[in-house]
């Protein structure tokens, strides 16, 4: 995880860690970037849209990280289009 975060561009990986790290809300990331709400969300969805990608292969049915059970088999590896 941490050298799919290091791969994000900064201004990606800057709002991805306030977000998902920090607990932040759209708005204080904007505030604390310098960016609009609009913008943090972008920002936001893009680094995980990457960081998903990334890391496709270890979440993976089959791959270690459930074989050795730490992500159970019924969790999806996938977001609904509604979620």
């Amino acid at each position: 995880m941490t050298a799919a975060l290091d791969e994000l561009p900064p201004e990606y990986r800057a709002v991805v860690v306030l977000r998902d790290v920090e607990g932040l809300s759209h708005r204080d990331i904007g505030e604390v970037v310098g960016i609009t709400v609009a913008s943090a969300k972008t920002r936001v969805h893009r680094a995980r849209l990457f960081l998903r990608k990334r890391l496709t292969g270890y979440m993976a049915p089959g791959s270690a990280v459930r074989s050795i059970g730490i992500l159970p088999e019924g969790i999806a590896t996938t977001t609904s289009a509604a979620g």
